[in-house]
């Protein structure tokens, strides 16, 4: 009895510490609200290169420069986690003489709090140039980490490229995206609440054994007692 009790103990301990750590694969980076620079995520399928260009002295969308994008393998943008992911750009120069394509980066991000980078995404050069009047197709690839637990995320893109000698900086894209697992047979975070809930269940059941041991110690006990009693009386009345 001694030794089934130990094993049941060394079970549900074992269950109880794999749940311990699975459980951060799932948390979601936070930013406090007092820091208003954003945090990017320690863990990322891509790092950006090293940047030659400064985006804060680069100036919105240049006048008659439009952008449309699309996921051409993505229905309703929904995207997997841990594979890589086709943007196609489609860009219209219709502004005041050739653009030059220079860069294009993308970052994922909490919805409604931009603050906090959840990734950020590898920086592609292209150094294209599209004439005036003119369009052309640009293909950026991009993949999200493959722990991130799913849900609703948002997806900012941006091109970066000199017009009429200046710099511009264009969101192509700043939408939400469904973040979902890539398919398997059983996921992580189907497995981590298969592990709490039979580390739980292991609890339970050695709890509702112990009670019923008890419960036999004490009836055994009050057993014994009637049967002296009974034994007892028999041996009076003999006499």
């Amino acid at each position: 009895m001694a030794m089934a009790k130990g094993l049941w103990s060394s079970t549900v301990l074992l269950l109880l510490l794999v749940s311990a750590v699975l459980m951060p694969t799932f948390v979601i980076p936070v930013s406090s609200s007092e820091d208003p620079e954003p945090q990017t995520s320690e863990e990322t399928i891509d790092e950006p290169v090293k940047e030659s260009f400064t985006e804060d002295k680069y100036i919105g969308a240049a006048p008659g420069v439009v952008a449309a994008v699309y996921f051409p393998k993505n229905l309703n943008n929904v995207v997997k986690a841990g594979e890589p992911t086709q943007v196609l750009i489609n860009i219209t120069n219709d502004g005041a003489g050739p653009m030059q394509v220079q860069y294009v980066r993308a970052s994922l991000h909490l919805p409604h709090d931009h603050r906090v980078i959840i990734q950020n995404f590898t920086v592609q050069e292209y150094s294209s140039s599209i004439p005036q009047g003119n369009k052309a197709t640009f293909s950026y690839w991009f993949g999200v980490v493959k722990f991130l637990q799913p849900g609703n995320y948002d997806f900012v893109g941006k091109f970066i490229y000199e017009l009429d000698n200046k710099a511009y900086t264009h969101v192509f894209f700043n939408s939400t995206i469904d973040i979902v697992e890539s398919g398997g047979f059983v996921s992580g975070e189907t497995i981590f609440l298969s592990t709490l809930g039979l580390g739980l269940l292991g609890y339970l059941g050695m709890w509702v054994y112990s009670k019923v041991q008890d419960l036999i110690k004490v009836f055994i006990k009050f057993s014994d007692r009637c049967i002296s009693f009974y034994f007892i009386s028999y041996q009076l009345l003999e006499l």
